[in-house]
């Protein structure tokens, strides 16, 4: 902006400012967001300047059924630049094979849009490679790698162990050197990194006034600054005040440790469900993301309705997922005990399904030897929710038995 303005807003291409004619062609075009003061700004100075700038704070991640929406309501030819640039960016990525998308998706794609291409990944049958698994695919490219298809993960790897954005072991660094010209001195090596902590954070980025650099020294820091931006990693407020102060567009994705809850199993799930089973890192969805990722990996349990609601609808299984021992014989006491935790709202999925079962039967009459003061509690409950919508999923009022037995009391 400085060399836009001393330019008096008219830029040439070509020379020196070659670069920021470029950024501000982006910025016109849409293909590059920028912040609010800035696009107002050019607005202001330069004629013509349309209405296909994007602003950097309203910017939001769409999910992968949201593209798909776009892309439909478009009938699968999208323009690029405007609203549709980040739509056409996640459309070009899947088909070169740079993201990975839903079965479902792919499918649609390539019967819809013409060579679609067959690098296309899909994203049930994506695995984290090892290391040793990526040196193998560099070594057997003969360590020329090219982006896009059954390469890419291992090509992002090796950009990321070269910018210093990786480390790795010593032998891999060594062997990468020896092999591709100008591998460059950011690469680090594994056995010497240490975790900062938050505040060695801060002062790298105080030292170099907000402006991180990527790669070499400050690539921790910078990973870590871009974690705390999109709501990867929460930190103090004090410091998101801070780094709030001084970082253009720093946005509302940044999350503040002190507020955090740790969230329920069905908590988890209702943000699965709501983004249709297929979760982005950072944000709001950031827990949750962990939490997921725990359970296919078997580091958390998982009641087994969760487990089989999650792997019915992505399609696939999690074979190193672990399932919790559910107590399959409950108590009229346990039942109760649950409803009343739950405030009466029990979901006829995941953890509380036996006991919304349970509910369904005692207000029907159907539970035998149903203590009397449960079936009044029961009673008093569905019909303290009379004219606002039944809860636990009731479809009436209780039964003439459960009324019997209440009365008893």
């Amino acid at each position: 902006m400085e060399i836009i303005r001393n330019d008096q807003y008219i830029l040439l291409s070509g020379g020196d400012t070659q670069q920021t004619y470029t950024w501000l062609q982006r910025v016109r075009s849409g293909e590059t967001a920028a912040a609010r003061t800035y696009v107002e700004e050019l607005k202001d100075h330069v004629p013509g300047f349309g209405d296909h700038a994007r602003v950097l704070e309203e910017q939001r991640v769409l999910t992968p059924e949201e593209h798909m929406q776009i892309i439909r309501a478009h009938d699968y030819v999208l323009p690029s630049g405007g609203d549709t640039r980040q739509t056409c960016t996640w459309l070009q990525h899947v088909k070169r094979g740079v993201t990975a998308a839903a079965r479902s998706h792919v499918e649609e794609l390539k019967a819809m849009t013409p060579d679609f291409g067959d690098d296309t990944r899909i994203l049930e049958e994506q695995r984290v490679l090892t290391p040793e698994e990526h040196m193998q695919v560099i070594r057997s490219c003969r360590y020329a790698l090219v982006p896009g298809g059954a390469t890419q993960q291992t090509y992002r790897w090796f950009h990321d162990v070269r910018s210093g954005a990786t480390p790795v072991t010593r032998m891999y660094v060594e062997e990468l050197a020896r092999h591709v010209d100008g591998f460059g001195d950011h690469a680090r090596v594994l056995e010497e990194q240490r975790v900062l902590t938050p505040e060695e954070h801060m002062q790298v980025i105080r030292a170099h006034d907000y402006a991180l650099p990527r790669g070499g020294a400050t690539q921790q820091t910078y990973t870590w600054l871009h974690n705390v931006k999109s709501g990867v990693t929460p930190v103090t407020r004090m410091y998101v005040e801070e780094l709030a102060r001084h970082v253009d567009g720093f946005g509302d994705h940044a999350r503040v440790l002190e507020e955090q809850r740790v969230l329920t199993p069905e908590e988890h799930m209702q943000v699965i469900r709501a983004h249709d089973y297929a979760l982005h890192r950072g944000g709001v969805a950031q827990q949750t993301y962990k939490w997921f990722h725990n359970v296919t990996s078997g580091r958390s349990r998982i009641a087994e309705a969760y487990l089989r609601e999650m792997e019915e609808a992505k399609g696939t299984r999690f074979p190193a997922a672990q399932v919790i021992e559910e107590k399959q014989e409950l108590t009229q006491a346990d039942h109760m005990k649950i409803l009343r935790s739950r405030g009466f709202h029990v979901s006829p999925r995941g953890s509380t399904r036996l006991t919304f079962e349970w509910l369904m039967k005692a207000m029907a009459g159907e539970v035998k030897n149903l203590r009397a003061r449960y079936a009044m509690e029961i009673t008093a409950m569905i019909a303290d929710v009379a004219g606002q919508g039944p809860r636990a999923g009731a479809d009436g009022p209780p039964s003439p038995a459960l009324r019997r037995r209440a009365a008893r009391r």
